[in-house]
């Protein structure tokens, strides 16, 4: 399907702690005890889901995220991954949609970075209702992940949010990049499909979106990702969705153009594998 690189997405059925994510390259055969390319980034982010069927309400779990950095952000980064967040060593992805939930994200990014003077990488995840706080999403350089690429207003939480053409003239994404927001596209847990689509995704907006060009389609599954996690090397600008001479190539070739229906995969190279992989066999 043409991904080298992921970040996982913990699965968590009700806690708001969803734990440490990793970021991985899809094509390891065997083990990390077998491949050193195995990791991209062992720990790539800090997570959080902010949930609607606890007991716990939704205030509550805000003002326990912010009291998880600011009770931590004094102590030893190297041996407590809250304080390493806390100090924007690492993102803090939290999963929310609604606006106003949003926007208490951004009150705790700016209280940490006033009363402590430290800016936490904050990233949305979801964001159906992001396009909202658009202005101040930029103001505060928060990113957002969509999750999934186009959303659909099945709950409350985002029932304000922009499905695009027909229903829509805009989508939420064409209001982010408007806006100037740093902005991916997620796959999520549900449809194990959902991931070799986010081509397509890319595709769809790249065709009704008259601002957006092919390369800026590309970089939605790819570069913006990478940026938004901090995987790529800020010396030598290595990393996932980047081809720099010198640097380790991992890339996707396909027989025709990507976002056209009916393209297909002929070789991925790279992606934890020692070598090209092509279709069907390995060369």
């Amino acid at each position: 399907m043409g991904v080298t690189t992921s970040v996982s997405q913990p699965m968590v059925a009700s806690d708001l702690l969803a734990g440490v994510s990793v970021a991985f390259r899809t094509g390891v055969e065997n083990t990390v005890l077998d491949t050193v390319d195995a990791l991209v980034k062992e720990e790539a982010a800090l997570n959080f889901v902010i949930q609607h069927s606890t007991s716990m309400t939704v205030s509550k779990q805000i003002a326990s995220i912010r009291d998880l950095l600011v009770d931590n952000i004094k102590k030893d980064p190297s041996h407590n991954v809250f304080a390493k967040a806390a100090r924007g060593q690492i993102p803090v992805v939290v999963q929310v949609d609604d606006k106003d939930e949003i926007a208490s994200i951004l009150l705790i990014k700016q209280l940490i970075s006033k009363e402590y003077n430290y800016r936490v990488n904050f990233v949305i995840l979801g964001g159906a209702e992001s396009h909202l706080v658009a202005e101040h999403l930029y103001r505060l350089d928060v990113p957002v992940v969509l999750m999934p690429a186009r959303c659909f207003p099945t709950t409350w939480q985002s029932r304000f949010c922009l499905t695009g053409p027909p229903i829509t003239p805009s989508t939420v994404l064409d209001v982010l990049l408007k806006n100037q927001v740093r902005v991916g596209l997620g796959s999520t847990d549900v449809d194990n499909g959902d991931a070799r689509n986010l081509i397509w995704e890319a595709g769809w907006n790249l065709a009704h979106n008259p601002n957006l060009s092919s390369l800026d389609a590309v970089g939605l599954v790819t570069w913006n990702l990478a940026e938004i996690f901090g995987l790529i090397d800020p010396v030598n600008s290595h990393g996932p969705g980047v081809l720099k001479q010198g640097g380790k190539a991992d890339f996707v070739a396909y027989n025709s153009d990507p976002f056209e229906f009916g393209s297909r995969v002929l070789m991925v190279n790279g992606g934890g594998r020692s070598g090209p992989t092509c279709f069907p066999t390995q060369a």
